[in-house]
């Protein structure tokens, strides 16, 4: 139960404290109806499922007393009541009061609202969810509107590099104008421009252009072409230089300007945390190339294949197992589906047990349901609006599931240092510590097991409360942080010196041919977190070369896909993902494709032995698939012949 589904009625005849404890009610997010007599409370009551009763016990015609007896009576002997009064102090009046009407509390004004605030949240901790923060909140809502996204761009000063599509949705979906300052754990600046909702601008420190690549790739220009004006001493950018030569159309430039702000955009989304700031800001003159709603859908959907951990979303939709999931308008969703066609497949499936308002629990323990595809689905139509989360469900879920559950996030707070279990940056201040510290106990205590749990679900429970407290205490001390920090800093570099160690024996088997063991090795370091950023496409590699084996074609070739929809969007842009690439559709039989790729290989290494080989090999196939066509037109033109005569 949300703060808003709780009704309070206040009675309350004195203007200025009827007016102060109903604000500071509202404030806290209650749905509070103030009346000032009986007769208005009474006619309020039969509009409204009244929770609470704040009532004076000093109103004209009648006394709070009797009011809040024939409240119960009408209403609902749970009801729950807080008594209050000016004139009638005695304790004696206090407790009597108390007796007749079972109320929580007897207030003698004046009392401070703060003091009335802690009675009622007390009053219905047991019903309460936990607070969300607004940028959590923007989920369980249908539309999003201005002063929400605006809510959620301020209140976002410290998230994590996997929250970064949900906070870049809020600016495109609205006519937003300003600059998204980010910071990262290491202190590395970046800026997004954004002008009326569309992004004009992405400045990082990485400078890498891209710009010559993507021309060749794009099928714009040639090696050869990009070579003869790079030549030429002048200073002028190399798209202009082309288009001067004659090699290049001017249009050709937006579109590569384009894909060259999509690629930057992406090096963004990273597993570390960031400082962020919105600052509004009108800007004088509008971009000639800019990424609108469409551009960002469609890479959204890149990043959560290829960039969004699947146990971050696990860990991430653990809040939200009992809410059911409720879809947009069915028109809405086909729509943006038709315009991504290649996530319509894996989306489909789903379908029909999204349309039934089903919690997540409930769809997690559906048989043939793949946990990890589900929530890669989910996180895509939340963050764009297509679905959202209703109201948590009193649903049992599933006691093996839960335990399961409860392991797996014990497990991966092990795996991960105490910023990342808290959520939290190095830099964190002790009030936001102290925050995000509260919000997972208003969860995770296990004082908020129900007491009919298992005793190894309670267990568990107090497991992994202990690595959150633990985590605390580590952090909040000055001296156990920084000590802490430097320990896992020193380990970082270490793991990252064996894990690069390990990918050179394994490029070095892969260029030997040993690709089995080649594919062994790199198999292991893809399942390892923090690989590399390019560890699928060496992996794709080694798998094709390594052939199928006992492993069925179809399967064998989707693991290969799937593979290589892991690339990330910015190191689709290699010789060696060309290569895959080009492998990849040698093996679907699709030559001209491989082909291509081979070919865009070989434009941006030369050297590439391996490609090399095999695009010969691909010209030598389709030579002969030509004559061979060409036989058989031969034939059945003289057979026609034949048969005229």
């Amino acid at each position: 139960m949300k703060k808003s589904d709780i009704k309070i009625l206040l009675i309350e005849d004195d203007n200025s404290l009827g007016k102060g404890i109903s604000e500071v009610l509202k404030q806290v997010g209650f749905d509070v109806r103030w009346a000032q007599n009986a007769d208005e409370a009474l006619k309020i009551s039969r509009q409204m499922d009244v929770s609470l009763a704040i009532i004076d016990c000093l109103l004209p015609k009648i006394n709070g007393i009797d009011l809040a007896q024939k409240l119960k009576s009408q209403l609902d002997s749970k009801l729950k009541l807080i008594l209050m009064s000016g004139i009638y102090k005695d304790k004696s009046f206090a407790k009597e009061a108390l007796q007749k009407t079972q109320a929580h509390s007897f207030l003698i004004k004046p009392f401070d609202l703060e003091q009335l605030t802690s009675i009622v949240l007390e009053l219905f901790s047991d019903h309460l969810e936990a607070d969300l923060p607004p940028l959590l909140d923007s989920l369980t809502v249908s539309e999003v509107n201005k002063s929400l996204r605006l809510e959620c761009l301020k209140s976002c000063q410290s998230v994590h590099g996997f929250d970064l599509p949900l906070i870049f949705s809020l600016v495109f979906g609205s006519d937003f104008s300003g600059h998204l300052l980010m910071t990262d754990s290491k202190g590395t600046k970046s800026t997004l421009i954004f002008q009326s909702g569309k992004l004009s601008q992405v400045l990082l420190k990485d400078r890498t252009s891209y710009f010559g690549s993507l021309l060749v790739e794009m099928g714009f220009t040639s090696p050869e072409e990009v070579s003869d004006v790079l030549k030429d001493t002048n200073n002028n950018p190399i798209g202009e230089r082309l288009v001067a030569a004659q090699y290049l159309s001017p249009h050709a430039i937006q579109i590569v300007r384009e894909e060259q702000m999509l690629i930057r955009l992406s090096k963004t989304i990273q597993d570390t945390f960031f400082d962020l700031e919105f600052l509004d800001a009108s800007e004088d003159s509008i971009s000639d190339v800019v990424i609108d709603h469409n551009h960002f859908a469609r890479l959204l959907w890149d990043w959560v294949i290829s960039k969004i951990e699947s146990r971050w979303l696990a860990s991430f939709y653990n809040r939200w197992l009992e809410n059911p999931i409720l879809l947009q308008s069915n028109q809405k969703l086909q729509k943006r589906l038709q315009q991504m066609v290649e996530m319509k497949e894996t989306v489909q499936p789903f379908m029909t047990l999204l349309q039934e308002g089903h919690t997540l629990s409930e769809l997690l323990e559906m048989k043939g349901v793949e946990e990890n595809k589900l929530f890669q689905i989910l996180h895509f139509l939340l963050i764009e609006k297509l679905a959202y989360f209703g109201p948590k469900k009193s649903s049992q879920e599933d006691k093996v599931r839960k335990i399961s559950r409860l392991k797996r996030m014990i497990q991966d707070a092990k795996d991960r240092d105490f910023f990342h279990t808290l959520g939290v940056t190095p830099k964190v201040s002790d009030r936001e510590l102290n925050k995000n510290y509260m919000e997972l106990a208003k969860t995770y205590h296990p004082d908020r097991v129900e007491s009919s749990e298992s005793e190894e679900v309670k267990s568990l429970f107090v497991q992994y409360f202990a690595r959150i407290t633990e985590a605390y205490e580590t952090l909040k001390d000055p001296e156990k942080r920084k000590t802490y920090t430097r320990e896992i800093n020193e380990g970082s570099a270490e793991k990252i010196m064996q894990r690069e160690t390990l990918f050179e024996q394994g490029l070095a088997l892969l260029n030997k041919g040993k690709y089995q063991q080649a594919y062994e090795i790199l198999n292991g370091l893809a399942q390892q977190r923090h690989s590399r950023a390019d560890i699928y496409i060496y992996l794709t590699w080694a798998l094709i070369k390594s052939g199928p084996g006992d492993t069925k074609i179809e399967k064998f070739l989707t693991t290969a896909g799937e593979n290589l929809n892991k690339v990330p969007p910015e190191e689709r842009h290699s010789a060696p993902y060309f290569y895959a690439k080009g492998l990849f559709f040698q093996q679907l039989g699709d030559l001209e494709k491989s082909k291509t790729n081979f070919k865009h290989a070989l434009a941006m290494d030369a050297n590439f032995v391996e490609a090399r080989r095999d695009l010969a090999v691909i010209r030598d196939q389709l030579k002969a698939q030509g004559s061979s066509d060409l036989s058989t037109v031969v034939t059945n033109f003289f057979q026609i012949k034949r048969k005229a005569k």
